[in-house]
């Protein structure tokens, strides 16, 4: 069992800031514990495997709080049992793994729970289902979507289900009622839906079982009414909003909006589901906003924001307040804060950066309990 202690709060230590090296560690009195509680964790991941942790301030500002490594291609991560257990890919095309960490506050230190196969090559998305009793991964070269059960310690059991829902999946998600499982499959054009038995943990072909897209479809997120669901796709139409049944777990009227930019990356709605916003990587980077119109949930474009600092948005996440926007510029290897207006939606710069360690690959924003 590795363990890194970590200088942050105990309820920082909750989530993944026990990753610090043991030098700052060591220069700390001994019993000194300092009262963070209350504070917004930042997560950083980049493609060479290093881990980084940021406290994120009142004003936006990043302050480094530890670091660590996870295998030799960093890339999704996700948190389970209320922020207690996290687990990170490592996006080997080999031999694609999960690593999977424990809390402990008393002690303040993060202890590996283990290492598993992925179930496939290149792990490229990770997610964890409403209630914490399972793990989506989404092997891309294999190609497939791999569910495994998370045991009371947080340690992965064997597989309880495997999927073939296409070429390239890119990403597994569960609609906000954890009954339904979709996979944007990039070279397929589709997205594959199934139903999810989250007593079981297995997966069952739904109705119809794929739905087409405009083309090469990365990532999806859902409304948080569970109304509608927004998909970000690589093509020269980057973003479709749809219907979705919640009775029947399928998604329908395809309404795409031409911001006559391809290259899209990611996804999010606002927590108050009033607005959507998605990056896109194609000179010069772009993070689009739209806001949330009518009964269908259409979208109408607000603002397009490019900044030099935010080159290779491959990913980002808002905080849970809403307040700010943290993106992974990837061609500047640094963390951009972006304020956002809870009104308009819009975003603007806040000179609040953070470099990192590699290239960003994934970006995580976690209260702390």
């Amino acid at each position: 069992m590795r363990t890194f202690l970590w200088t942050g709060a105990l309820a920082i230590l909750t989530l993944v800031a026990c990753l610090s090296c043991g030098a700052r560690a060591a220069a700390r009195s001994p019993g000194t514990v300092p009262a963070l509680r209350g504070s917004t964790v930042v997560l950083a991941v980049s493609g060479a495997g290093q881990v980084e942790i940021f406290i994120l301030g009142a004003d936006g500002g990043l302050a480094p709080a530890g670091q660590s490594t996870v295998g030799s291609k960093g890339g999704y991560g996700a948190f389970a049992a209320g922020n207690a257990h996290v687990y990170l890919a490592d996006e080997d095309k080999t031999a694609g793994s999960l690593v999977g960490f424990r809390v402990s506050s008393a002690p303040a230190e993060l202890q590996r729970i283990g290492t598993w196969p992925s179930g496939g090559r290149q792990p490229v998305h990770v997610f964890a289902p409403p209630g914490g009793r399972w793990l989506l991964v989404a092997n891309f070269l294999d190609p497939n979507v791999t569910v495994f059960p998370i045991g009371a310690e947080g340690v992965l059991g064997p597989a309880a289900a495997q999927v073939n829902p296409g070429r390239a999946p890119h990403q597994a998600l569960t609609d906000p009622s954890g009954r339904f499982v979709f996979i944007p499959c990039r070279d397929d054009d589709h997205i594959a839906q199934y139903r999810f038995d989250s007593r079981k943990g297995t997966l069952t072909p739904n109705h119809p079982l794929r739905v087409s897209t405009p083309g090469r479809p990365r990532h999806l997120a859902f409304h948080p009414s569970g109304r509608f669901a927004y998909l970000m796709t690589e093509s020269d139409i980057p973003v479709v909003a749809y219907r979705f049944d919640a009775r029947s777990g399928a998604l329908a009227d395809p309404k795409p909006v031409d911001t006559r930019a391809g290259g899209g990356a990611h996804i999010v709605v606002s927590p108050d589901g009033a607005f959507v916003y998605g990056s896109v990587r194609r000179s010069p980077a772009v993070i689009y906003v739209f806001a949330v119109k009518g009964d269908d949930g259409s979208l109408i474009e607000v603002q397009a924001f490019s900044a030099q600092d935010i080159s290779g948005p491959r990913d980002f996440a808002l905080s849970p307040d809403g307040r700010f926007l943290v993106v992974g510029g990837q061609e500047h290897h640094q963390l951009v804060v972006l304020a956002r207006d809870p009104h308009d939606g819009r975003l603007r710069a806040t000179g609040k950066t953070a470099k990192t360690r590699g290239s960003p690959a994934f970006v995580g924003v976690v209260p702390s309990p």
